[in-house]
């Protein structure tokens, strides 16, 4: 029972973060589920991935109802994401080793959330349709899905840049797209775990209960609060999640193996 509360505490903070900030929250469980609960990490995965789903579920019904998801990004960065996913499912063993992978994505976040800080790309609602615009996002949408297919982070941390830096959409719009790419990914995976067996579904109900209901509360305070603010809260989580995977790809946190 203790278990289960730890589970539905963490989902909840970990689905209120990606209610507001368009992620799913799976960087900050997986951690929590094995090292403060005990959690096997192919369970804490796949607990992580039905929570991953309700918190993304939960919270684009809220941004939809607004109007602020825009389905046409979305549904074209998402299959990017697919693929890229069902690629590195195959490959994992084969491309490079996962530390470097760390590092290279580690730096990679970190410079996102320094340019995300400074304002560059402030979208005004207008889509940049330019060509060069539109294949790079494509092509980080394929390396989003890739890198979640290799280290289980979502999505989020990077469509949610790319949407904003390249696309100038206005974060709470990247935000709510974000979260509905984020619901039809997550649920591929959780699927595929449940069918496996590979996590008790008592826990993922704990699991699902807590981030629905952090979901909702995370979306509803994104909604109210200035663009601006949130903005500036999606660049501190990119930078401290930059640097922990920079100091995992060196070692330096052991803690976390």
């Amino acid at each position: 029972m203790l278990v289960g509360l730890g589970v539905f505490l963490t989902a909840l903070a970990a689905g209120f973060l990606g209610g507001l900030m368009g992620v799913g929250g799976g960087a900050l469980m997986v951690p929590l589920f094995v090292i403060l609960l005990g959690i096997p990490i192919h369970s804490a995965v796949g607990i992580s991935l039905a929570a991953v789903t309700a918190t993304a579920l939960s919270s684009s019904l809220v941004y939809f109802l607004r109007g602020e998801v825009n389905f046409r990004v979305g549904l074209v960065l998402e299959s990017a994401s697919i693929i890229g996913v069902l690629i590195s499912a195959n490959v994992v063993a084969l491309m490079m080793e996962e530390r470097v992978l760390e590092a290279l994505f580690g730096g990679l976040l970190f410079a996102l959330s320094l340019r995300m800080a400074r304002g560059a790309g402030i979208g005004n609602g207008v889509i940049m349709v330019g060509r060069f615009r539109w294949v790079a996002s494509i092509l980080g949408s394929f390396a989003a899905g890739f890198i979640a297919g290799l280290l289980g982070i979502g999505g989020g941390v990077l469509n949610v840049p790319i949407m904003v830096l390249l696309l100038c959409l206005p974060i709470r719009t990247a935000v709510a797209t974000s979260l509905f790419m984020i619901s039809i990914t997550a649920s591929i995976g959780s699927s595929s775990y449940l069918i496996q067996g590979l996590f008790p579904p008592i826990l993922a109900i704990f699991a699902v209960a807590g981030a629905a209901l952090g979901a909702q509360l995370g979306s509803r305070v994104g909604l109210r609060a200035n663009p601006l603010t949130v903005r500036r809260v999606f660049a501190a989580f990119l930078f401290v999640l930059g640097v922990v995977m920079l100091l995992r790809s060196f070692s330096f946190l052991g803690l976390l193996e």
